[in-house]
């Protein structure tokens, strides 16, 4: 009998754009903050068009921005990602616009280039699938965010 089936991790940058399409996607509270906790790491250092924001201050506008939301897409420009030496830190650079229809047919757009720090932990597998833990650990983020017309 072989080896089986070679087990392939999610790679940060897949782990990273389905993060960020989980949280825009997001449809209720729970599910967003749910979203939200598992990208980001409780301490994690925030910079937006280049000041400091808290981490509970950068979850509420991205809530705020999305809570009458009837439809969200995020479409992803480039995405691209260096290693360290160990492994253990990654950075992640992604280039996106996540779109945000809501109830009264306004089209809102994020248009974001961001840069994540992203800390990993060691390869766990369970019932036959591998999973490393992730958490962006920083994000330094440029932004723009365009309220919508009636579509």
């Amino acid at each position: 009998m072989g080896p089986g089936p070679k087990i392939n991790p999610s790679t940060p940058i897949s782990w990273t754009e389905a993060s960020i399409e989980a949280i825009y996607k997001a449809t209720t509270e729970a599910s967003f903050s749910d979203a939200f906790d598992a990208f980001f790491a409780e301490q994690v250092e925030i910079t937006v068009n280049g000041s400091h924001v808290r981490r509970s201050d950068y979850k509420a506008e991205i809530w705020q921005r999305k809570a009458d939301q009837l439809s969200a897409g995020v479409t992803f420009k480039d995405v691209v990602q260096v290693n360290a030496d160990d492994n253990k830190v990654v950075q992640v650079g992604a280039f996106y616009n996540a779109t945000i229809t809501d109830h009264l047919v306004h089209t809102n757009t994020v248009t974001s280039s961001s840069n994540f720090t992203v800390e990993q932990g060691e390869l766990v597998v369970f019932s036959g699938e591998s999973e490393r833990s992730r958490r962006v650990v920083a994000l330094n983020e440029t932004q723009l965010y365009v309220l919508g017309r009636e579509g």
